[in-house]
């Protein structure tokens, strides 16, 4: 009999013995249990598909599932059981969550002498015996078994008479504590969900309105299994906690549809995670509520009906680039044109717009994705971003060939972006002849509409408006609307540059970011400033908030 895993703090791992370093395929044909045939053929499957030649033998039915979960007990020096011949106690005395014991394939048996007996298709993986081990808080017994058989039992669980469970219990509960985080995330507008583990206690931040956002402290059980939750509905691996891990899923909340991207990392006190909100149902903003003024929001409507040239959308990450796009593809009609997008991710769906996504695991890229967009016969594409000089001179030259392609780039300014391609490597003369286009864009917090007041202009007024602010600006009190912040929602404030003949000429000639910005100033460019001092005047804004985001530009 092995020694049982007695270490309540770092399990015994099972070793794998002499006998493993035989090849699998070859200790089967010694064993009488295949032909060497068999093997050579698994072997060429193994070839083709990539898979193990455990999975290979066990998908061509040339061995039973029990004859490789033997020869695995037998390496690692565990007992292997058949389930149906042991004493099982009911799931619920052990307080594990159904869909992690699934996912691992792993399930408790019964406590005898102190120690939890576990039954594990994988009785090596030292991830899931920590993690049972340490929500347990036993010493375990680790016994070999099939994972159909383990699954079987597992589907009975929830049908056993006595299991309204602890296990059912604690999954409902991190369920609830979850469903009731995301209901206030939304009440309150949050775009980004922090649950962050310290020492002692797990706490919950949210962004609203571009800003971190203390919320409230979770005892570290709690917040530990709403985490496990998270990586269960985002089909993330539950036992592991040492390495980065990414997801999404989609679920309703208060009747809306909300998909979420779901981030992970390991920390000194755990797991932080980070779930970012994607309301499917605000995704359809109308272009003309996004705040643009009106000359500009004509001027953007002029490039959007253009039957070829290349719109791009710059500014930093969370600066709302994807809405402007977003709402600029819903605002094309799609019944006359084909629109088609290639994104990473795929934050919201478009009705009639064909939608892409990138997977860099299987060589689907940006580039991989246009080249293939152009073979659809698109009118209008999307790039979700332009990262690299291949994906620029495709866009471009899609951009030529009678497509109309809107992208983002990130530069600090509308008048950044010609200098940062040719920077990457772009010809001038495709820029001259491509670009229609660039809307940089910021996002401000809004002035909370319920306690608005005029009050003096302060300091940051007069930084703003060049020492001649108006004499009386909007300013949020502050009250239970606005969690006392004076500030509800965002909006936007925009920058757009159309290159005319002389400003052409200037990216013809390799003119330098100074000599376009010069010849671009001459020609009636206005910075965004311009618009951010123009929401000030209305009450919209502040002067601190367009100064916060300006600061790097002007």
């Amino acid at each position: 009999m092995p020694e049982p895993h007695t270490n309540t703090n770092s399990p015994t791992v099972p070793q794998v013995g002499d006998k493993a370093r035989k090849r699998l395929g070859d200790r089967l044909v010694e064993m009488g249990r295949i032909t060497a045939a068999q093997l050579e053929l698994a072997l060429e499957e193994q070839k083709r598909t990539g898979e193990n030649v455990g999975q290979v033998l066990l998908r061509l039915a040339f061995v039973r599932e029990e004859d490789l979960a033997h020869l695995l007990a037998d390496d690692l020096g565990v007992p292997f059981v058949r389930l149906q011949d042991e004493v099982v106690e009911p799931l619920a005395r052990f307080a594990l969550d159904v869909d992690f014991l699934t996912q691992v394939a792993a399930v408790p048996l019964r406590e005898e002498k102190g120690m939890v007996v576990l039954a594990m298709a994988r009785p090596s993986d030292v991830n899931v015996l920590d993690t049972i081990q340490r929500q347990l808080k036993k010493p375990l017994r680790v016994l070999a078994a099939t994972e159909s058989e383990i699954r079987a039992l597992l589907r009975l669980a929830p049908a056993q008479k006595d299991q309204k469970s602890v296990t059912s219990m604690a999954a409902e509960g991190a369920a609830a504590q979850l469903d009731a985080i995301l209901v206030r995330a939304l009440r309150e507008g949050s775009t980004d969900v922090h649950i962050e583990p310290e020492e002692r206690l797990v706490r919950l931040r949210f962004r609203v309105d571009g800003m971190l956002r203390s919320v409230e402290m979770l005892p570290v059980e709690s917040g530990t299994a709403v985490v496990a939750r998270v990586k269960v509905l985002a089909q993330l691996d539950i036992a592991e906690h040492r390495r980065p891990q990414d997801g999404r899923f989609r679920t309703e909340i208060a009747g809306r549809a909300i998909d979420l991207r779901v981030s992970t990392i390991p920390t000194r006190h755990g797991e932080n995670t980070v779930l970012r909100i994607l309301d499917r149902s605000s995704a359809a903003t109308r272009i003309d509520q996004l705040g643009l003024p009106t000359p500009m929001l004509d001027r953007l409507k002029a490039i959007a009906d253009l039957p070829y040239g290349l719109l791009l959308v710059t500014g930093p990450t969370g600066s709302g680039k994807t809405t402007t796009l977003y709402s600029l593809l819903a605002s094309i009609d799609a019944l006359e044109r084909k629109v088609a997008t290639i994104e990473d991710p795929i934050e919201a769906e478009i009705p009639l717009v064909r939608q892409s996504q990138v997977d860099l695991s299987i060589g689907f890229g940006f580039p991989e994705g246009l080249r293939s967009l152009l073979r659809q016969d698109p009118d209008v594409m999307l790039v979700g971003e332009i990262r690299d000089r291949e994906t620029a001179d495709i866009t471009l030259r899609a951009s030529l060939t009678g497509h109309l392609v809107l992208a983002t780039l990130h530069t600090n300014d509308a008048l950044g972006a010609a200098p940062r391609l040719v920077e990457m490597g772009i010809e001038p003369f495709l820029l001259s002849a491509s670009l229609a286009g660039v809307l940089a864009q910021r996002l401000v917090r809004r002035v909370c509409r319920a306690c608005s007041e005029e009050v003096p202009a302060d300091d940051h007024d007069h930084v703003l408006f060049d020492g001649a602010p108006p004499p009386r600006v909007a300013r949020g009190r502050g009250c239970a609307q606005c969690s006392n912040s004076g500030y509800r929602g965002r909006l936007g404030i925009y920058e757009l540059f159309e290159p005319d003949a002389e400003c052409k000429r200037v990216l013809l000639t390799h003119g330098d970011g100074a000599a376009l910005r010069a010849k671009a100033a001459a020609r009636g460019f206005e910075p965004m400033i311009v618009d951010g001092r123009a929401k000030v005047r209305a009450g919209l804004t502040t002067s601190a908030e367009v100064l916060r985001v300006t600061r790097v530009v002007d």
